[in-house]
């Protein structure tokens, strides 16, 4: 998919401007910056919810349409009344679809709240539902907007590690807004940074490792971490170097998590008139 000068505008304001980059199927993309930048237009103008102003996307290998196409944004909803197992078959496109949706529920423990009214379900229930409900489907294209918003830490840890399991096995295509660096990093391999509509960087996941930004070295010994095996002596070296990194980054770590993208955007920028 090759994406080439768009501009959107609603009224008067420019909300993107000469946005272009081209996309491989199969990349798991994470649109970062800060309120207000152009995020979620963008993704409405690639999943073709929107039409820009002018600019072009030629699609090209990719194919999407309403079948394949996985779309969930922040505070989805349904009635209260409706039961999750209702949801589940209501969403199912056929009797393989509820099928695959029953044995997705058992997978992801999502059968212990099947019965429960939509109105009962906590917020990661609820969007748990909704990303089974479209994965039942078999989609090859998943737009997600900010679905950890609002989450507790348990819940957004459960949402994500779900997630990146169904990544792990498959070649989708992945566009995902968000906030938070830890979410991009563990769920995407390509980071895409607007500032005031424009892009301001384009890195791959090695690219975000080689520039040594705190939270991503902080990520890359977490996951050192949780692989040694407290028997073995990697164990005491991967938790030597986790926890020098989290003492040498906290406030780093704290400020990156709670506002990354406007910091990267700032500090790239920077980079890039020097």
């Amino acid at each position: 998919m090759k994406i080439t000068n768009l501009e959107m505008k609603f009224k008067d304001k420019v909300v993107l401007e000469n946005v272009s980059f081209d996309v491989q199927k199969g990349e798991r993309v994470a649109i970062l910056g800060e309120n207000g930048c152009g995020k979620t237009t963008l993704l409405n103008i690639i999943n073709q919810a929107l039409t820009p102003t002018s600019g072009r996307i030629d699609f090209e290998d990719f194919k999407m349409t309403n079948q394949n196409r996985c779309y969930i944004m922040q505070h989805e909803t349904l009635p209260d009344e409706i039961k999750a197992s209702e949801a589940l078959n209501m969403f199912a496109r056929d009797k393989a679809a509820k099928a695959a949706g029953q044995q997705l529920a058992e997978k992801f423990n999502l059968t212990r709240v099947l019965n429960k009214h939509f109105a009962r379900l906590s917020g990661g229930e609820k969007q748990k539902l909704f990303l089974i409900s479209s994965l039942q489907n078999s989609p090859e294209y998943f737009f997600l907007d900010e679905i950890t918003t609002g989450l507790d830490y348990n819940s957004r840890d459960d949402l994500l590690t779900f997630l990146a399991e169904v990544f792990e096995k498959n070649s989708d295509t992945l566009f995902m807004v968000t906030h938070y660096i830890e979410e991009a990093v563990r769920l995407c391999n390509r980071f895409i940074v607007i500032k005031n509509g424009n892009i301001t960087a384009d890195l791959t996941k090695e690219q975000l490792v080689e520039r040594d930004y705190s939270l991503v070295k902080f990520d890359k010994a977490m996951t050192g971490f949780e692989a040694a095996s407290s028997a073995d002596f990697s164990y005491k070296i991967a938790k030597s170097e986790l926890e020098d990194v989290w003492q040498q980054n906290f406030q780093h770590i704290v400020s990156y998590e709670r506002d990354f993208t406007r910091n990267l955007g700032e500090i790239i920028s920077v980079e890039n008139k020097m």
